[in-house]
């Protein structure tokens, strides 16, 4: 199981579906001493009952592609190529894809939806410091996604 993105979801959902599964990983791309935003990652994950030796780091990576060649290179030395990515709904389809081009077999988990099941009121139409976020994520994704988009039509 990967984690990517959607850090909390990611992390829960590994626990819950790790529960009668002793032998599912949990692969994880942070620093070798497991910190994240002041966070340990061992220690939540131990907190959630993920066991250490579930737990593997991938080396220092600095994009999905990245992610998708160091998450190949360990389950290629386990003899593995499936996995179950774990990630945002909307980063999904571009993360799918680069894990897919590396070879692997992979099933969709996606968490963290963006949708906000709630009544409309005259302040959603008002400028926002969380919508600028919202913004933000969705042009960097959709810039992403061209760009690989862009990478595999020209074949560079």
């Amino acid at each position: 199981l990967l984690h990517r993105k959607a850090f909390a979801e990611n992390i829960m959902a590994f626990s819950i579906f790790a529960q009668d599964k002793p032998d599912a990983k949990l692969y994880l791309h942070t620093d070798p001493f497991g910190g994240a935003g002041g966070w340990n990652l061992f220690v939540l994950c131990e907190s959630l009952g993920i066991k250490p030796e579930q737990i593997q780091i991938t080396k220092d990576v600095e994009n999905t592609k990245d992610e998708a060649i160091a998450v190949k290179e360990i389950l290629r030395k386990n003899n593995l190529n499936r996995i179950i990515l774990v990630t945002s709904s909307f980063h999904m389809p571009r993360a799918s894809r680069l894990f897919v081009q590396e070879g692997m077999e992979v099933q969709e988990y996606g968490v963290d939806s963006k949708v906000d099941v709630r009544s409309r009121t005259p302040m959603d139409f008002l400028p926002s410091a969380n919508a600028f976020k919202f913004t933000q994520e969705a042009v960097r994704e959709f810039i992403g996604r061209g760009y690989y988009l862009a990478r595999e039509n020209l074949a560079f």
